[in-house]
């Protein structure tokens, strides 16, 4: 599957930015990661949809100096969801490397529900970003999908080793509704 979309975005106090052009091609074994295109796929398909997806991608902006490009692979066995990611993006701040990898596992729930017990663990090096903080950080937690993709509860966790700015732990319990 192979798709470029243009997106118009204001640049800082309202100024004009050039558009962002965003493209992904990827390779599914199995069954496809979704019937159709969209700006964001669930990533839990309570495996009804098995397969491997490999994925390039990459963002531009023409006439800027903010890029990135970025490898990705997703892969659904009942009941395990593996996905991983490795992104490099440069920008007038300089380069920044991101990376993570998530492991879930659907489980039946109390009537027709399913819990995920799940794990993420994450790097980012380089100071491209200035919102995402560097260093590698460890989440946990367990999401109770309530109504499939339409009503969620997650109790979740995180940890920073000491060492890369902010270091220690915290706890979340997060309630999701979509449409």
């Amino acid at each position: 599957m192979y798709k470029r979309q243009v997106v118009y975005r204001p640049g800082p106090e309202g100024a004009w930015r050039p558009p962002l052009l965003v493209a992904r091609a990827a390779l599914t074994l199995g069954a496809p990661e979704a019937e159709a295109y969209s700006l964001s796929l669930p990533m839990n398909d309570f495996g009804l949809r098995p397969g491997l997806t490999l994925a390039l991608q990459g963002s531009t902006e023409p006439g800027g100096d903010a890029r990135s490009w970025g490898v990705d692979a997703l892969l659904r066995l009942r009941p395990l969801v593996l996905s991983a990611e490795l992104h490099q993006v440069a920008s007038p701040q300089g380069h920044a490397l991101l990376a993570h990898v998530r492991a879930g596992l659907n489980l039946p729930g109390p009537g027709a529900t399913v819990l995920e017990p799940w794990a993420l663990v994450a790097r980012v090096t380089g100071g491209a970003l200035a919102d995402a903080p560097g260093g590698a950080r460890l989440d946990a937690g367990l999401s109770w999908y309530l109504r499939r993709q339409a009503l969620r509860a997650t109790l979740g966790g995180s940890w920073r080793p000491p060492g890369h700015g902010a270091s220690g732990g915290q706890l979340g319990l997060s309630l999701q509704h979509r449409r």
